[in-house]
């Protein structure tokens, strides 16, 4: 538990005095202790040049609780079991690539692939970071507490484990959740544990206890965190909170088109981990020749740099964003590794690095006029309002360019909800409970100005 908790001398008698104004009772010592380490992650902390020591080059970040994390890991959720050995090997163990993280989730099964072939032919896996997730079928304390546990058995003590809450609901409306099917599908013991997640909108919280109990139980949980969480769920998540999370992992839209999230995210310095960054951008550039054009013409300027995709990690490391990569062809691991983006000096002129942030916004959100778009990013943008005239909540998801849906946030009945758009935006609204869309909007404000969006009974 010392390894958990700050070497700050005043912080024990401190936080048992704000607990108890708090409370208003004396905590239990293990709920005392969930208090005291929610009261270390919202500390900013920074790699130091001793931290480095572990790695070697600067694509690593501190956590708030003083664990450090690679910035840059491969992912193997989605990964075929049998390419899982061959992906572990043409990126692992080898100082000239310098990986240290691996994602993938509970759901995924292959965990005890992933630490067997790890053991077997990695010597040095004290160094390794495992980021896995708790599915939706398994929220809820006591299954929460199950998926854990079993992760850790499959992972083996010799990694840092990162485990995150992978969903804070199943939701029938996106269309690959089958949320009544999947729980039928559970196996009895399971079901045994505890009721469905079903039955209760909001038992991630209930998840979220258990994993504060076992961040601290557990010395081979490094971190605890979530995963495309809106920034309701967040608000909801802060208010019952002991442990604030460490890590947010999301879609990288998410970033830079989410001021809600973000907002809550910086408050509390936690890190956030992007996953479809190539697909979501670089794959992209490839229909986008102003913006690829002036992306490379900024790589030539800067030199040293062999591709443009390089130059957007570098970009977001430096901007402390994690980046999860999911790709098993060896020439883009090589060409994207950590070593690769670590040689890479950081931004050092301001121009060139606003300029990148604002190329890379209009890649992801598909705008491939340079200067129109970015002369529109510096604008105001379009202040767009829901108002919630119904009597139940509703989710408002934004439609992008492939007409793939990306929640946004939750509108709470009798409420409302305000975001930063751009014209021509597409939003969709359901209903919290099925897959009926009540509404759909596009945005005809200009850059600058407001609009509002009536969701009726």
């Amino acid at each position: 538990l010392s390894s958990k908790l700050t070497a700050d001398p005043d912080l024990l008698p401190k936080r048992i005095g704000q607990f108890r104004r708090k409370a208003m009772v004396s905590p239990s010592p293990l709920f005392l202790l969930s208090f005291l380490l929610g009261a270390c992650s919202h500390t900013p902390y920074h790699v130091t040049a001793e931290d480095k020591t572990e790695y070697r080059t600067f694509v690593a970040t501190k956590l708030t609780n003083h664990h450090i994390i690679p910035l840059i890991g491969i992912g193997l959720g989605n990964v075929p079991h049998s390419l899982i050995p061959s992906a572990l090997s043409q990126s692992f163990g080898k100082p000239h690539l310098d990986y240290h993280l691996i994602d993938t989730a509970r759901a995924s099964e292959n965990e005890k692939l992933i630490s067997t072939t790890i053991a077997t032919n990695h010597a040095q896996t004290e160094h390794i970071h495992v980021v896995t997730k708790v599915w939706y079928t398994h929220l809820g304390y006591h299954r929460t507490k199950l998926s854990v546990t079993e992760s850790l058995a499959d992972l083996g003590k010799n990694v840092h484990v990162h485990v995150l809450l992978h969903w804070p609901r199943c939701d029938d409306r996106i269309e690959w959740m089958h949320c009544e099917q999947e729980e039928e599908e559970l196996p009895a013991r399971v079901k045994e544990v505890g009721p469905s997640p079903l039955l209760e909108p909001n038992v991630f919280l209930d998840s979220w206890r258990a994993l504060e109990e076992l961040y601290i139980q557990e010395n081979q949980i490094a971190s605890i965190g979530v995963s495309n969480f809106s920034g309701r769920d967040w608000e909801l998540l802060l208010r019952h909170c002991n442990i604030v999370p460490h890590i947010h992992q999301d879609h990288i839209w998410r970033y830079f088109n989410n001021p809600e999230l973000m907002a809550i995210l910086d408050e509390h310095r936690v890190l956030f981990q992007a996953y479809n960054v190539m697909n979501g951008i670089t794959v992209r550039l490839k229909e986008m020749k102003n913006v690829n054009k002036r992306l490379e013409e900024i790589r030539v300027k800067i030199g040293g740099i062999d591709n443009v995709s390089t130059m957007i990690l570098a970009w977001m490391l430096q901007h402390r964003i994690g980046v999860v990569l999911r790709s098993t062809d060896e020439h883009h691991v090589e060409l994207n590794s950590p070593f690769a983006v670590g040689l890479i000096d950081q931004f050092q002129q301001q121009d060139i690095y606003n300029e990148l942030r604002d190329l890379i916004h209009l890649a992801v959100n598909g705008h491939d006029d340079v200067e129109g778009g970015i002369a529109n990013l510096k604008s105001p943008g379009v202040r767009v309002t829901f108002f919630n005239h119904r009597k139940n909540d509703v989710d408002v998801y934004w439609m992008n360019d492939k007409d793939e849906l990306v929640h946004v946030n939750k509108v709470a009945a009798e409420g409302d909800t305000t975001l930063g758009s751009h014209p021509g935006h597409k939003f969709v609204v359901r209903e919290v409970e099925g897959s009926h869309t009540l509404h759909t909007f596009e945005v005809s404000a200009g850059y600058g100005e407001s609009e509002e969006f009536s969701v009726e009974l």
